[in-house]
């Protein structure tokens, strides 16, 4: 998507924790003192770690982000709104998302289903059905 010019934000629902501070850093350790926010600032890039009481949802994970023509989520399956389900190979049962929202399926297995189904591989027809479905004007790359 960026590659058409689109600007993209991501959200990955980290539901079991993670460390994105790398351990003896002074941000790592001005978050591990309590720190209720600490903002790395480099050149061209800046990383907000603040601290919540409880787990952010994701209406207060969407409010972070700003200046996006396309924002994707990994996770939150149980939050509303449309959703492509990547099915895992090696997964013995299919157990696609039990949601009317689902609107495409990514699988290496052929599937028939009566939505659109697209392999890993097909990177750009997957930009394209995304494009058509969300992005209201063409930008050039």
């Amino acid at each position: 998507m960026t590659a058409k010019g689109y600007k993209v934000a991501v959200i990955k629902h980290a539901a079991h924790g993670y460390s994105r501070d790398i351990p003896g850093k002074d941000s790592f350790q001005h978050f591990a003192a309590g720190a209720q926010q600490v903002i790395v600032a480099g050149p061209d890039s800046i990383t907000l770690h603040k601290r919540y009481s409880h787990a952010p949802n994701l209406q207060e994970v969407l409010e972070l982000i700003t200046e996006v023509d396309l924002i994707i989520v990994e996770g939150y399956k149980n939050e509303p709104g449309p959703k492509i389900e990547i099915v895992n190979s090696d997964d013995q049962v299919i157990k696609l998302t039990k949601s009317n929202e689902l609107i495409a399926i990514i699988s290496e297995e052929k599937l028939n289903y009566s939505m659109p189904c697209y392999n890993p591989a097909q990177l750009e027809q997957i930009a394209e059905f995304i494009a058509a479905s969300f992005l209201t004007q063409q930008v050039k790359a």
